[in-house]
């Protein structure tokens, strides 16, 4: 039996150390906020994630859409300017199965993961929700994600697909490169529109994207690796995963290396859209009953 490479410990480690850190930052930061002079709000989020890649071709696909759920914590700079970190969790999908080109349909790759989104932003509110109920609103910032991409095999088993350096990761001569990291960069940005409903509790409608540096969300990339290299180094269940236009197709033959299997040139990336809900903590200089500007009418 092949034997698979052990997973990699030090990624996981590193994975586990970096989230545990933006954990206790996130803590700290709202333990300060919650005794400071400047407003803090506590935010929750709820809505559907979506993801974009070699996979879909279209920029909404409702079969594909995960639930994700998210905490946030602002901190007002000003009365339209604020600092806002948070921690998303949902899941990304897609499948060549419903691509929009039929000429890809053959291709049968599919893909699924969880999914776990840290940003941290600002945001700029047109206008100063102390004196007008409502607002649109911009944001940009900084994020980090971890993804664990995974598909089911013609035997409806999990396989995780990282591991398996599909598209010839970190084989001699395969243009593929060295293997993907679980864990990534993000430049997150969106906007939205919020409404007071009171002097403490806003509610708002956000559409939030992540621009990301991997075109691995998918496992979907570049060109097919030389069978006999990649069965070699990782097995005969990565033959079976990188090419699967057999299992639709009876007959298929595997396509000479160099041959194209996904598109290099764009990134993947993804996004949420759903409702922001959030609530105002901590003193504001004691301009209201809590200490919270009230909203006029």
């Amino acid at each position: 039996m092949q034997a698979f490479p052990a997973p990699n410990l030090s990624s996981r480690a590193k994975h586990l150390t970096v989230t545990r850190t933006l954990l206790v930052l996130c803590a700290l930061l709202t333990a300060f906020c919650a005794h400071s002079q400047s407003p803090v709000r506590i935010g929750l989020f709820g809505g559907v994630s979506q993801y974009q890649g070699d996979l879909t071709g279209r920029l909404f696909t409702g079969r594909f859409a995960k639930p994700a759920l998210g905490i946030t914590a602002s901190y007002d700079l000003s009365p339209r300017l604020a600092l806002r970190g948070g921690v998303t969790f949902s899941g990304l999908e897609a499948s060549d199965r419903y691509h929009a080109k039929p000429e890809l349909q053959d291709r049968n790759l599919s893909f699924e993961t969880k999914l776990t989104d840290f940003s941290l932003v600002g945001e700029y509110t047109f206008f100063n929700l102390d004196d007008v109920r409502w607002s649109p609103y911009l944001f940009g910032g900084v994020g980090l994600f971890r993804y664990n991409p995974f598909t089911t095999d013609s035997a409806g088993r999990r396989q995780y697909l990282q591991p398996l350096g599909t598209e010839g990761q970190g084989l001699p001569g395969h243009t593929a490169g060295k293997a993907y990291e679980l864990t990534q960069f993000s430049l997150p940005f969106g906007a939205g529109l919020t409404y007071a409903l009171n002097d403490r509790l806003q509610v708002g409608l956000e559409f939030s994207f992540r621009k990301t540096f991997t075109d691995y969300i998918d496992d979907v990339s570049t060109t097919y690796a030389d069978p006999d290299a990649l069965q070699a180094a990782r097995g005969p269940r990565a033959v079976e995963l990188a090419f699967r236009t057999d299992e639709v197709v009876p007959g298929a033959s595997y396509p000479r290396q160099g041959s194209l299997r996904g598109n290099a040139r764009n990134k993947d990336f993804y996004y949420f859209t759903g409702l922001r809900l959030q609530f105002r903590l901590g003193q504001s200089g004691g301009k209201g009953k809590y200490g919270c500007p009230v909203v006029r009418q």
